[in-house]
């Protein structure tokens, strides 16, 4: 996942703002769908549950480092989840980027206003689950700020009765597997946390 950038910015930009997109078999209209927006976490993942699933899921990506004060990041993911008739399931995780924010304020009043707007967009929590950030290893003082972070979230989820996935708690689990930069993980470490999220869409869908 090297290809993806990742810093401690304390402005609103980074150096390099990016975005990967992905729609899995575009032409399929059977085949559950999943729409994951998130960080390049979600990128790995969405490629692993693509993989694994075999053809029984399909996850499509919007992949971001957007911070939630981004004006443009809510439109963006509007327009291109326009493309597709139908999710079955929308799962939304932020928390790696937008390091300017305070965690407990200002993170958790732009993770409301972004979750309002995605409930909005998508009809209403039926669809809408949120995945707790994972962990960084190699950034003591950031490693601190996650569960802060994850805690918002779940503010957030409980706000709108919208559930959660643990992707932290595994995170801790399969530190081993998490690559040299301490933010992203080994293609078995992709592995492991994806089978979390099929699981889940398996039995909420």
């Amino acid at each position: 996942m090297d290809r993806f950038t990742f810093e401690a910015a304390s402005t609103p930009l980074e150096t390099y703002e990016w975005d990967n997109t992905w729609i899995a078999k575009s032409g399929d209209k059977e085949t559950p769908r999943i729409f994951y927006i998130g960080d390049s976490i979600s990128c790995g993942n969405r490629g692993a549950i693509n993989r694994i699933s075999e053809g029984k899921l399909l996850c499509d990506g919007f992949g971001t480092s957007k911070a939630l004060d981004n004006e443009a990041f809510l439109p963006a993911v509007k327009l291109f989840a326009s493309q597709i008739e139908r999710y079955d399931v929308v799962f939304f995780n932020n928390g790696l980027h937008g390091w300017h924010l305070d965690d407990e304020t200002e993170y958790f009043e732009l993770y409301d206003k972004f979750v309002s707007g995605l409930l909005e967009f998508f009809g209403g929590a039926k669809k809408l689950v949120i995945l707790m950030t994972t962990n960084i290893t190699n950034d003591k003082e950031l490693a601190k700020r996650v569960p802060k972070r994850n805690a918002a979230a779940i503010k957030v989820a409980e706000k709108y009765s919208l559930p959660c996935v643990d992707l932290y708690g595994k995170s801790l689990e399969i530190a081993h597997l998490q690559s040299g930069d301490g933010v992203h993980f080994t293609p078995e470490g992709y592995e492991e946390l994806s089978r979390m999220i099929i699981e889940f869409a398996e039995n909420f869908i």
